[in-house]
């Protein structure tokens, strides 16, 4: 009733440490049925979430200002205009799973997130679906400095280091 989806992210120099980033990019059906809508459907967080979505530039960077988004809310209802002005970035979450559900059924898609400290929230506007996509970092910021190894959300592994990440799906 699901899958594991697991990086196994090795650093084979014996004396630098290697910078890294990953991040999944699952996408699932949305509506499930055919009689369903999009707007039958919902994020359901884990516990009650107080956060900001960050804006994305034009050329696809994460600009210096966010927007109040979610104020101490478990749904996050689905709706054709979510999306209208890219994806949503959480930085500050504190839920370790979150689902994918319909008011309709009880079918849902639970996903596990608990490695990860962002996470995206995607599709194209107007399309049957939607992407939940957990983060170790993010894309560069309008004010980058170009250095990778300062990057926000950017990762450290120690020469001769191994680190395995993993989320979880399981309907």
């Amino acid at each position: 009733n699901g899958v594991k989806v697991e990086h196994t992210i090795i650093n084979h120099d014996t004396q630098n440490p290697m910078y890294f980033s990953l991040g999944g990019h699952p996408g699932f059906n949305c509506p499930f049925f055919e009689n369903e809508s999009y707007e039958d459907y919902y994020i359901e967080f884990e516990v009650p979430e107080t956060d900001d979505t960050w804006l994305v530039s034009k050329e696809g960077l994460i600009e210096n200002e966010s927007i109040s988004y979610l104020n101490e809310v478990k749904i996050l209802p689905l709706h054709a205009e979510i999306f209208a002005k890219d994806a949503l970035i959480f930085k500050n979450l504190k839920s370790k799973t979150i689902a994918l559900k319909s008011k309709n059924h009880s079918i849902a898609l639970k996903m596990d997130i608990s490695a990860f400290e962002y996470l995206g929230l995607w599709a194209k506007p107007n399309a049957p679906f939607v992407c939940i996509e957990p983060w170790l970092g993010i894309s560069d910021s309008v004010n980058t400095n170009q250095d990778f190894t300062q990057k926000e959300g950017i990762q450290r592994l120690e020469a001769g280091e191994t680190k395995v990440i993993s989320f979880e799906i399981k309907i």
